[in-house]
């Protein structure tokens, strides 16, 4: 979309068209690309059962889980969706920021029985396993407050970092608020340990982007490491210097050591040189 949400595009058309059939089953993945990454609602029209069973790529505890047609997500951030519709012939619309950015287009399906889907609790691999029970230590806990230019009162530097953390160990992070400034972390996701969830974003489930009021997240430093990316995922904030990195080191851990060429910018000046990129106006 454009900063004025004038024009929403899903899949490079003003909308899409599904067609699914009755009392069936789907998964549907939404990924929502903007700009200014804000918290928006995701609405799903009247007359089909609609679960999110994951986030940003990871399962949810429980799956299904509950019942909704109305889930927050910020403009920089992936969600499963579990759909069926039991009426055929009928149509059910799926609205992003009150703008309809779908139609399911439900047919009939004759001689099928509904199906029930019963609870059941995914495996999740190990580098996200025992990660609320864990005790963290002392030197494995870090505040962080995201600003429209600063991450802790510094602006983006490639050559240094905002600090050196432990490989192969579980990490415990209070962010500040962060409805202004969604917080998105690469190489790890991140789980909300904050009784109750951080505004859409609920306890015990994992996020790789973090919009909500002060929030605790947890992540473990498995499988890679060296150079962690962090920043505000409002694409003007990271550009004005909302953006940091952690130097993530320890023995054992895999280490990256190729050297790629230089990027340099359009009329040749080296990375570091470039003028920033023009993004939308934002607060």
């Amino acid at each position: 979309s454009d900063t004025t949400l004038a024009r929403i595009l899903a899949n490079g058309s003003p909308y899409e068209i599904f067609s699914i059939k009755a009392n069936q089953w789907y998964r549907l993945r939404l990924s929502i690309v903007d700009p200014l990454a804000v918290p928006r609602d995701v609405e799903f029209t009247d007359g089909c059962t609609v679960h999110k069973v994951a986030s940003d790529g990871i399962w949810h505890s429980s799956v299904p889980g509950p019942v909704d047609n109305t889930y927050q997500m910020t403009g920089a951030s992936r969600g499963d969706f579990a759909i069926m519709c039991s009426t055929p012939d009928s149509t059910m619309n799926i609205r992003w920021n009150d703008e309809v950015v779908a139609i399911v287009d439900v047919g009939s399906n004759e001689n099928f029985q509904r199906s029930i889907m019963t609870e059941w609790k995914p495996t999740l691999p190990d580098s996200l396993q025992n990660i609320s029970s864990v005790e963290i230590a002392d030197e494995n806990k870090y505040s962080l407050i995201i600003e429209r230019s600063f991450l802790n009162g510094k602006a983006w530097n490639p050559l240094e970092p905002l600090s050196t953390i432990a490989f192969n160990a579980v990490h415990e992070w209070e962010l500040s608020d962060t409805q202004g400034h969604p917080f998105h972390m690469h190489l790890y996701h991140m789980m909300v340990v904050t009784k109750g969830g951080c505004g859409a974003h609920r306890e015990g489930e994992f996020y790789d982007t973090i919009s909500g009021p002060p929030c605790t997240v947890r992540f473990k430093t498995a499988d890679i490491g060296q150079m962690m990316i962090i920043h505000c995922h409002v694409i003007a904030h990271s550009e004005s210097g909302s953006m940091g990195w952690m130097d993530v080191v320890g023995s054992g851990m895999p280490l990256n050591n190729v050297v790629s060429n230089a990027y340099t910018c359009s009329d040749g000046r080296e990375m570091l040189s470039c003028p920033p990129t023009q993004g939308p106006t934002s607060p």
